[in-house]
């Protein structure tokens, strides 16, 4: 199952709502599908872990989800990305943010959420 038709036969596994299949299944296939059905998490990890024993499909963020691909115990569906709804930010004091750890920890952030090469 590698098509973006795929999903309409597999149980829908959603984190919170069903926003997110509903964006990506537009953007891969510009079709939309019922996301209402199947089972909704309040946690991601559960999502992730349910996708892998086999529960259903589920949109994860690539970072979430990366060991587990890289490990063969999760498949992606869609080479289509989807920007993510939700956007997040370092707040600090403007010294904090110039000196010390807290550069370490932005540009650590800043290597660790840069665009990934799926290529």
């Amino acid at each position: 199952m590698r098509s973006p038709g795929d999903p309409k036969k597999l149980p829908l596994l959603h984190h919170g709502d069903t926003r997110d299949w509903a964006l990506r299944l537009e953007a891969a296939t510009r079709k939309t599908i019922e996301v209402e059905r199947g089972t909704t998490f309040s946690d991601m990890t559960h999502v992730i872990s349910a996708c892998i024993a086999g529960s259903g499909a589920a949109i994860s963020g690539s970072l979430l989800a990366k060991q587990a691909l890289e490990e063969g115990k999760l498949i992606r569906l869609f080479e289509t990305e989807v920007l993510a709804r939700q956007s997040y930010y370092v707040v600090a004091e403007k010294e904090r943010l110039e000196s010390g750890i807290v550069r370490i920890a932005v540009e650590w952030l800043m290597r660790e959420f840069a665009p990934l090469d799926y290529g």
